[in-house]
């Protein structure tokens, strides 16, 4: 994913990607299942999360303890919707044009402080008058968007449970009113994409997968004629 980020800016991110490829994904998808159903301009909303914690990474264990506001125990994250546009496949369609499409949209939403709102009124939401009240607002927020998505940066070594190796980390989560719920894991140098659909509107998710799929090895071989990769002499 680095060589496509990189073929279209030094500032894009393996998020960005991601979104890229599920607009590219998506569109094939659409296209397979009613050709004639793509318009110029059909976009869809997903629900994206963002983490608002200023230190990245994984903080130790004693810093958790201390309990401040940055390395404390619990979820700081906002929730953002993201326009994901959906263009008819073609010969002349170029796979990164979904890429430049998603960054141009992240960059306008990060600009918006969208994110920290929703933390924010969620945070008072709930200390002011209720959770369920929270949640609530959560869920009809959820209603105005096609799917929900999020990608999570795990461990980037090995670990183990018990003496035991931890060979995969896979997350999901139902009950959602989206068509379609897509999280992404990743843990020492792989990442895992997990995929719940509604079974009476997309009943053919290993179809959706295999479009993903595509969408990416596209991509890279239009970022592999951009940039090609420097041999060593």
């Amino acid at each position: 994913m680095k060589i496509i980020k990189n073929s279209v800016s030094p500032n894009a991110t393996i998020n960005d990607v991601v979104l890229g490829v599920l607009s590219l994904g998506l569109s094939e998808y659409m296209h397979l299942r009613s050709p004639d159903a793509i318009r110029e301009g059909t976009r869809l909303t997903a629900i994206t999360m963002s983490n608002l914690r200023s230190a990245s990474g994984f903080p130790d264990i004693s810093d958790l303890m201390k309990g401040d506001k940055e390395t404390g125990w619990g979820n700081k994250i906002g929730f953002m919707l993201h326009p994901i546009y959906i263009r008819k496949p073609g010969n002349s369609t170029d796979p990164l044009w979904h890429l430049k499409e998603a960054q141009l949209a992240m960059n306008k939403k990060k600009q918006s402080k969208s994110g920290r709102m929703s933390y924010i009124f969620g945070s008072l939401a709930m200390k002011i008058i209720s959770v369920d009240f929270a949640a609530w607002l959560m869920y009809r927020m959820a209603c105005h968007s096609a799917f929900l998505f999020s990608n999570t940066m795990g461990p980037q070594q090995e670990i183990y449970m018990a003496g035991n190796l931890v060979t995969s980390i896979k997350a999901s989560a139902s009950s959602s009113p989206q068509a379609m719920t897509i999280h992404m894991v990743s843990y020492a140098g792989k990442a895992v994409m997990q995929i719940l659909t509604a079974e009476n509107l997309i009943p053919d998710p290993h179809v959706l997968a295999k479009c993903f799929e595509e969408a990416l090895r596209n991509m890279k071989k239009r970022a592999a004629l951009i940039s090609p990769p420097k041999h060593q002499q």
